[in-house]
C-alpha cells in the first residue's frame, strides 16, 4: 500500500486501463486523495507526451501512473517518464503487464529508475502476478 495523505496527487492518464483508474478513483472517494488525468492524443510523439505528463506535476505529486503498452495504440516514453518522475521526487508506477512478450524490458540497472513496475505471466505463459 502507498500511504497518501489527504489531498496529495496521482497523476494518471485517461488511456491507463480502466482497472488501474479505478483503483486510484476508489482511494479518492476513501481517503481524499486527488487524482489529476493527464490528457493527450495516443498518437502524440513522445515529446508531447512528456509534456502533458510535466504539466500536470505539482508539489503534491506523489505518484505518476503509467501504462507502458497502451491497449489502445502502443507504447508511453516510459524511460522518460520515469526520469520525469524521479527529477521531480514522484514514485513511478509503470503497469508493464501488456509489455511483457510483447516489446523487450530490462529491469537490469533499473535504468528507467521505475519505483514499482507490476507485470501479469497469465495472458502469456504462467498463470502468477508479480511485480519488480
Amino acid at each position: 500500500t502507498c500511504a497518501l495523505p489527504i489531498c496529495d496527487e496521482v497523476v494518471v492518464s485517461e488511456w491507463d486501463y480502466p482497472s488501474a483508474l479505478r483503483g486510484w478513483q476508489q482511494r479518492a472517494a476513501r481517503e481524499g486523495i486527488r487524482v489529476v488525468t493527464v490528457r493527450f492524443d495516443p498518437l502524440d510523439d513522445d515529446d508531447a507526451i512528456v509534456s502533458a505528463y510535466s504539466n500536470a506535476l505539482t508539489p503534491r505529486t506523489r505518484v505518476m501512473q503509467l501504462t507502458h503498452m497502451l491497449h489502445w495504440t502502443g507504447r508511453v516514453p516510459a524511460e522518460r517518464l520515469c526520469e520525469l518522475a524521479r527529477e521531480r521526487g514522484v514514485a513511478s508506477l509503470v503497469d508493464g503487464a501488456q509489455t511483457f512478450a510483447q516489446i523487450p524490458v530490462s529491469f537490469s540497472g533499473r535504468s528507467a529508475a521505475t519505483s514499482s513496475s507490476p507485470v501479469s505471466t497469465s495472458g502469456w505463459v504462467l498463470p502468477l502476478e508479480t511485480a519488480c
